[in-house]
């Protein structure tokens, strides 16, 4: 249900503004150089990783692996309408982790790439709305390195479609110093086979990983 949600908010802002010929380049300073177009930003995130049996639609663990992150990424403007509605592309990387005193530590590596349109605040560099809201679709990138015993653990590598919603924030309505709420969420979850030896005996089963987030980026 949340990637429904996810992908008809991207669709209810971007289909009708590109239909109608809404996004233009105003051909004012956010269309400049590359320095007017490039947002630069960083910052932290909570990452969940379910991984689940697809046979039993079980759990693999307990409870979804939480991992903590940095974020470091570009806004890249595209195309924009008088400061407010904007169109561009974000590429951007996660590195993630976290420790268990059992198992070890277990690392994600997350390459993400959004097509985004915003409104208001954040929507171009010169905008000094107090508020904003953006959504994007893209592709997120993702190797997770999990320990499940002390000797054994997953690793994997995989590509999803994503799509992300956030609020922007700029108190002081300057160019630099907005902040950015985001929810990212991969619409499709990747499934691969899995074996091991439980008492002697070669089993295999297929496991399904799924990946949320949530974090708070500030724009340089």
């Amino acid at each position: 249900m949340l990637r429904l949600i996810a992908l008809a908010l991207v669709c209810s802002l971007a289909c009708p503004a590109l239909a109608q010929g809404q996004i233009v380049s105003s051909g004012g300073n956010s269309m400049g150089s590359f320095a007017d177009r490039a947002q630069f930003q960083s910052g932290f995130f909570l990452e969940f990783l379910p991984v689940r049996f697809t046979s039993t639609n079980t759990p693999f663990f307990n409870r979804p692996p939480l991992l903590y992150g940095l974020h470091v990424g570009m806004h890249y403007l595209l195309a924009e309408s008088n400061d407010f509605l904007s169109l561009g592309i974000e590429p951007g990387v996660h590195f993630s982790f976290s420790y268990n005193n059992v198992f070890g530590t277990t690392l994600l590596l997350q390459v993400p790439a959004y097509l985004v349109g915003r409104l208001g605040c954040r929507a171009t560099r010169y905008n000094e709305s107090l508020l904003g809201v953006g959504i994007g679709v893209g592709g997120n990138y993702t190797y997770i390195l999990l320990p499940y015993t002390s000797n054994d653990r997953l690793s994997q590598g995989f590509v999803a479609p994503a799509a992300m919603f956030e609020i922007n924030a700029n108190p002081r309505r300057q160019e630099h110093g907005a902040f950015t709420l985001r929810f990212h969420i991969n619409l499709i979850p990747f499934d691969t086979d899995f074996s091991e030896v439980v008492a002697g005996v070669p089993t295999r089963e297929r496991l399904r990983y799924e990946n949320y987030g949530v974090g708070l980026i500030y724009q340089f």
